[in-house]
């Protein structure tokens, strides 16, 4: 089973020796299974507790802080025990596609299914296609996507949590200058 957690971390200023940890306790045995030093806004993490299988363990997760070091706070959200199956997007292809014609982007990463639920902000996307042994999936935009800029989310089939995977951009961004008049 997997043990997976959305999670954020904020600190004051970036501090090198306080972090975030989760651990698995078994027996006199403590193992650390995730940990991060670096603050960041909420993000899925997730560990690999196969290890233990059969046996009872106890999970924590605690913020280390060196004395004197700034303040620092975790906040942990959703708490799964299970097999992960949540979408994570590592890269994709073309995040800039054209405005007013259908296109197609290709997203790499793990647990990218055909059967999950896609959004770009509040559109839904229902053109997926997956191959889940080369973690890709695509994705047919339909023409009628207006220009903007779009928060790509997806979501595993019988999950209600959606997963933010990127930016996708539909149309080209166009810079003026500003004039001030004295």
């Amino acid at each position: 089973k997997t043990a997976e957690v959305a999670a954020g971390l904020a600190a004051e200023r970036g501090d090198t020796s306080s972090r975030f940890a989760g651990t698995v306790i078994a027996g006199i045995t403590s193992t650390t299974v995730y940990s991060s030093a670096t603050p960041t806004d909420w993000h899925l993490a997730w560990a690999d507790l196969s290890a233990w299988r059969g046996e009872t363990v106890t999970v924590t997760f605690a913020v280390q802080q060196a004395a004197g070091e700034s303040y620092l706070q975790a906040y942990v959200d959703d708490v799964a025990l299970g097999p992960w199956s949540t979408p994570a997007v590592a890269s994709i292809a073309t995040p800039m596609v054209p405005a007013g014609r259908a296109s197609t982007i290709v997203l790499q990463g793990q647990n990218l299914r055909s059967d999950m639920t896609v959004h770009l902000g509040k559109t839904p996307i229902t053109g997926v296609t997956a191959d889940e042994s080369a973690g890709t999936a695509t994705l047919s935009l339909p023409a009628s996507l207006s220009p903007g800029v779009y928060p790509l989310y997806l979501t595993a089939a019988g999950s209600a949590y959606p997963t933010y995977g990127g930016t996708i951009f539909v149309g080209r961004q166009v810079w003026l200058p500003t004039i001030a008049l004295q």
